[in-house]
């Protein structure tokens, strides 16, 4: 038998020549070595579609209208419909494409207080009537006094008329204020269609307080009011059933934006009405400088044309307060629902 344990020749006969690098002895090859062929030490990019070599671990996405792969979980087809492509809007039944964002904003539920607000504004409305007409039978007197030069009594009826002046003034600040949130809460409801409104709910309130231009824009408030809570109650009317409010009339829509006699004849004597009072203040200042002076008949003659004048803007602001009266009666008619 051969010894086959190497001698110390052979061991240093192995050993690599000095300086030269350590290279290590070749081996029997690994596992790890065996599963990559020569030159490919690592696995080739897998395809897309294949993020894992061997098989993918995961299924593919489904199909489109597919939740789940392998089969549809809810018998029947999709367990939700697909969201209808948008359509064009109709007149007058909701807010069109495009509109401002205070007209797609969400309206806000219908309050019974809101209807007590409108019945105040009338009971106020009503209760300036008999206020104005005793402010036009003081100017009545005052110059049938200066016509009979009767001073003494047109003093008198000057001083009560001055007293009258006071208590308009007061029960118009009230009456404002009634009306505006009235005005407010109807506009934003959801008993009033937007798409007939032309401007904000904000800008609906406030223009009523911009001199001069209130004499525009709140008539066109009210118009758009009129229009949003009969377009709403129409709307209201055909989906329930309910006999129709006004048979035979053509409802109002973005498109047919008219304004209602009722309101036309409002904003006539609104109109006449704020410049009468214009007129009176202009006379009245005519008055306090004719005072100043040493001419009787100056100072008459001025009294006179500004009570004229002051009687005559009184007639026109009961005929718009009567006006405004029933154009708030109908709009609540409109914002009312029938029983079903």
């Amino acid at each position: 038998m051969t010894d086959q344990t190497p001698d110390a020749g052979d061991a240093h006969r192995d050993q690599p020549p000095a300086g030269a690098p350590y290279v290590p002895p070749a081996g029997p090859p690994q596992p790890a070595d065996q599963a990559y062929p020569a030159g490919q030490p690592y696995p080739a990019a897998p395809p897309p579609g294949q993020p894992y070599p061997g098989g993918q671990p995961y299924p593919a996405a489904p199909p489109p209208g597919q939740p789940y792969p392998g089969g549809q979980p809810y018998p029947g087809g999709q367990p939700y419909p697909a969201a209808p492509p948008p359509g064009p809007a109709v007149a007058g039944q909701g807010v069109p494409t495009g509109q401002p964002a205070w007209a797609t904003a969400p309206r806000q539920p219908w309050r019974p207080a809101t209807d007590r607000l409108g019945l105040a504004a009338m009971v106020l409305l009503g209760i300036q009537v008999p206020v104005l007409l005793s402010g036009i039978v003081n100017d009545s007197r005052v110059l049938s006094a200066l016509d009979a030069r009767d001073y003494e009594a047109a003093d008198a009826a000057l001083g009560s008329s001055s007293s009258t002046t006071v208590l308009q003034v007061l029960l118009y600040l009230g009456t404002a204020a009634v009306f505006v949130v009235w005005l407010h809460r109807v506009w934003t409801s959801d008993r009033s269609d937007p798409a007939l409104h032309t401007r904000s709910a904000g800008f609906a309130v406030g223009g009523w307080f911009i001199p001069f231009a209130q004499l525009v824009l709140g008539p066109r408030a009210l118009r758009d009011l009129w229009n949003g809570a009969l377009a709403a109650r129409l709307r209201h009317d055909a989906w329930s059933g309910a006999a129709p409010l006004a048979p035979g009339s053509t409802p109002p829509s973005a498109e047919n934006r008219k304004m209602p006699g009722l309101v036309k004849a409002y904003t006539v004597f609104f109109v006449l009405s704020f410049l009468g009072n214009l007129a009176t203040r202009s006379w009245t200042g005519q008055v306090n400088a004719a005072a100043g002076g040493d001419s009787l008949n100056e100072y008459l003659d001025a009294l006179r044309s500004a009570v004229s004048t002051e009687r005559t803007s009184l007639v026109f602001s009961v005929v718009a307060a009567v006006l405004l009266i029933v154009v708030i009666n109908r709009v609540r008619g409109f914002t009312r629902r029938p029983p079903a």
